[in-house]
């Protein structure tokens, strides 16, 4: 079977949502990849914890102190790793991002990175600036990390699920190999 570019881009961006949660400690549970261009085609399940309740309830937090902001930060970089891990993916072919393309393969990402800003107290008006501020750290991760990035996005393609204990044996792997 030949994959397309946008079936290895998909692959990428589910991989770089799953190197940036582990590098962050998130409770990463499982990456899955299906037929493409289906709704809920591929995704990253990472375990429920406060944040994401909050969200689902939609209780905002009044006074989420320095500790609670950081985690939602990482939550939102793990969100930013797919945009991340696409584009990285597409210069390393010699290739840069279309013109009028959305920013965002999953736009569901960007809208959960907003209701993320939310839930810890940002303005409307300062969301989307809040949230861009967290992309360059977040390419800064990928790009340290790319061959585990590399060798989870081949795995997907290639087996469709993985447990997060083997997406931890690929990166360890992956980073072994590449020193």
């Amino acid at each position: 079977m030949a994959l397309t570019l946008r079936s290895e881009l998909v692959a990428y961006h589910e991989a770089g949502h799953v190197v940036v949660g582990l590098h962050y400690r998130l409770p990463v549970l499982r990456a899955t990849l299906g037929p493409v261009g289906h709704r809920r085609s591929a995704r990253v399940v990472l375990g429920p914890d406060w944040a994401h309740d909050a969200i689902q309830k939609g209780r905002r937090l009044d006074n989420p102190g320095p500790r609670r902001v950081a985690y939602i930060k990482k939550r939102i970089a793990c969100l930013l790793a797919g945009f991340c891990a696409e584009i990285t993916a597409m210069r390393e072919r010699g290739k840069t991002w279309p013109v009028g393309r959305p920013l965002f393969l999953g736009l569901g990402d960007y809208d959960l990175a907003l209701q993320y800003a939310w839930l810890c107290g940002v303005a409307p008006s300062r969301r989307a600036g809040f949230i861009a501020r967290l992309q360059r750290p977040t390419m800064e991760i990928l790009v340290s990390v790319w061959p585990a990035v590399a060798a989870i996005a081949q795995a997907l393609l290639d087996r469709r699920t993985l447990t997060v204990k083997q997406m931890r044996r690929l990166a360890l792997r992956a980073l072994e190999g590449s020193r």
